[in-house]
C-alpha cells in the first residue's frame, strides 16, 4: 500500500518558500562567482575520489584536504632534498590527475 502524499502547503507559504529558495540560490551563485576556485577544488576532489574509489570517503576527504593552504598549495616536507622531477613523479603517483608545480628554494 502506497503512502499518502504529504499535504500541500498553503499558497502564502509556498510563495514565501519560493522567494527564500530564489534568495538562497542567488546568494550561492554570487559566492561561487566571487570564489571560482571552489569549482576547481571540488572537481579535483571528485576526480580523485572516482579514481581511488575509497571505501571510507570521509577519511579520504580528510587526507585529500590536509596540508592544502588557502591558495590551494600543498606542502610536501618529505620531498625536501629530492630533484624536481623525482618530487613531481612522487606527487603524481600519490595524487593522480593533479597539476604539479615544484618550487625549488635555494638557501
Amino acid at each position: 500500500m502506497a503512502a499518502a502524499p504529504p499535504p500541500r502547503l498553503p499558497m502564502d507559504l509556498r510563495s514565501e518558500a519560493r522567494v527564500a529558495e530564489k534568495t538562497l540560490a542567488d546568494a550561492n551563485a554570487a559566492y561561487v562567482e566571487r570564489h571560482p576556485e571552489i569549482n576547481r577544488i571540488l572537481s579535483d576532489f571528485v576526480c580523485a575520489a572516482l579514481v581511488e574509489q575509497p571505501t571510507d570517503l570521509f577519511e579520504f576527504a580528510r587526507h585529500h584536504f590536509s596540508g592544502v593552504d588557502s591558495k590551494g598549495k600543498v606542502e610536501w616536507p618529505e620531498l625536501v632534498g629530492e630533484t624536481a622531477e623525482s618530487a613531481s613523479n612522487r606527487i603524481k603517483a600519490d595524487q593522480p590527475g593533479v597539476f604539479v608545480v615544484v618550487n625549488i628554494l635555494h638557501s
